[in-house]
C-alpha cells in the first residue's frame, strides 16, 4: 500500500533554495504558496495542527497508465492533490514540461478540490490549463488531471460560470462536459404468475 502522506513529506524536505528560485522564476508567487499552504492544517487527513506541505520534489519515473512511483528517473515537482479535506493521491511534473503531468496512485482528478467547489456556487471556478498554471494561479481554482472522469460534469455541472485559462483548456472541457453519459441497455421483462 502506498503511503502518501510519507512521500509527500519526504518530497517536502528535499525542497531547496534552487527549487523555490526555479518555480518563483517561473512565475509561481512563492509567498502564497507559503501562506496558502504552510499554515493552513488538515486534520481530517490525521496531521492535527501541522500543515500539509504545499509541494515537493522526487525523482520520478513513469510505469505506464498516466501514473509513477519514486525511483531513478529525473526530478519532478509533487504536489499533494486533495479533495474534500482528503489527500487522495500525488501529483507529479516536470517544471520545463507542465503539460505532461503523471499520478502517484490514479484517484485525484484535480488539483484545488480542497474544500469541493462549493466556495465557487456563487462565481466563476477558474479551471487552469497544468499543475505550474494553476500554481502561478495561486490556486484559485482547479486543474483537472483526468479528463475522463466523471467528477468533472458532477462538480461543474452546479457552478454558473467557468473561466478558462486557454482556448485549449475549454475546448476539452467543453469535450468533457458534454460527452454522452453511457446508459446500459434497458429492457422489459414482464412478470408472468404461475398459478
Amino acid at each position: 500500500m502506498t503511503d502518501l502522506l510519507a512521500e509527500m513529506g519526504s518530497a517536502a524536505r528535499d525542497v531547496r533554495q534552487v527549487h523555490l528560485d526555479r518555480l518563483r522564476g517561473l512565475g509561481v508567487p512563492i509567498s502564497w504558496l507559503a501562506d496558502a499552504f504552510w499554515h493552513e492544517p488538515y486534520p481530517e487527513i490525521g496531521l492535527g495542527p501541522a500543515p500539509l506541505p504545499p509541494f515537493g520534489v522526487s525523482c520520478c519515473e513513469s510505469v505506464g497508465g498516466g501514473l509513477y512511483q519514486p525511483g531513478e528517473g529525473p526530478l519532478h515537482v509533487l504536489l499533494p492533490v486533495v479533495e474534500d479535506g482528503a489527500l487522495v493521491d500525488l501529483c507529479a511534473f516536470r517544471s520545463a514540461d507542465p503539460g505532461n503531468w503523471l499520478l502517484r496512485v490514479g484517484n485525484g482528478w484535480a488539483l484545488g478540490m480542497d474544500l469541493g467547489l462549493s466556495p465557487h456556487l456563487w462565481g466563476p471556478v477558474h479551471v487552469f490549463s497544468d499543475p505550474l498554471d494553476w500554481l502561478r494561479g495561486c490556486g484559485e481554482g482547479v486543474a483537472v488531471l483526468d479528463w475522463d472522469s466523471p467528477e468533472i460534469r458532477r462538480q461543474l455541472d452546479a457552478v454558473p460560470e467557468v473561466v478558462c485559462s486557454t482556448p485549449a483548456v475549454a475546448s476539452v472541457l467543453t469535450r468533457a462536459l458534454t460527452r454522452p453519459v453511457r446508459i446500459p441497455k434497458i429492457s422489459i421483462k414482464e412478470a408472468r404468475n404461475v398459478a
